[in-house]
């Protein structure tokens, strides 16, 4: 259950990074402006997002005390188990997976193909443009700081009411998840107390 925590404690990190951007050299040298920091921050908030089933098909497995090796806790895999499924908790998982299926074709096509769907539109196209031109220090171009900062600010605003669109549900199906799996993690916890008493 730490992990799930976890998984929400990251993508509110990386709203609140989202959010800072302060330049200085270090990021200048590196190569690290604006844009660089919104695609840092919004795919850690995407692979994060899709973690959270990799991390609730691993609790599944262990509450049930299915005994599948991690890499085995597939979608497929673990809902088709008699024993999840009369549960009712498979229903619970496919919920859970679609509400974050639209992040995992982001992130699968940012990791495996370097795409950034979710980041093409035009805001970030001219915040690249203005942003690279200030970081090659082209003539003219730190006449545009303020105007970078404002396209930076209304970025991230669209951002972050898309990351508004997704937590609610997302929080919402992980709970139920949750409340679905305590009763049989109690049924087990009686089970060993009564056999280690036993």
């Amino acid at each position: 259950r730490m992990r799930v925590s976890d998984c929400f404690k990251t993508l509110e990190q990386a709203r609140t990074y989202l959010g800072g951007f302060r330049s200085n050299k270090r990021f200048s040298k590196a190569g690290i402006g604006r844009t660089e920091h919104i695609y840092y921050h919004y795919y850690a908030y995407a692979i994060t997002v899709v973690r959270i089933v990799d991390v609730a098909l691993i609790l599944v497995n262990e509450t049930f005390r299915l005994g599948n090796p991690e890499r085995l806790c597939r979608l497929d895999f673990i809902t088709e188990n008699s024993r999840v499924r009369s549960e009712g908790v498979d229903e619970l998982l496919k919920r859970l997976h679609s509400v974050t299926g639209p992040w995992a074709e982001r992130r699968n096509l940012f990791i495996h193909r370097g795409e950034t769907v979710g980041l093409e539109g035009e805001g970030m196209r001219r915040l690249s443009l203005f942003d690279g031109a200030i970081m090659l220090n082209i003539p003219g171009a730190s006449d545009s700081l303020a105007y970078t900062s404002r396209l930076y600010q209304e970025e991230v605003s669209r951002i972050c009411k898309e990351f508004d669109k997704t937590e609610k549900p997302l929080l919402d199906a992980t709970e139920e998840l949750l409340s679905g799996l305590l009763p049989i993690y109690k049924a087990w916890c009686k089970a060993l107390e009564r056999a280690s008493k036993g």
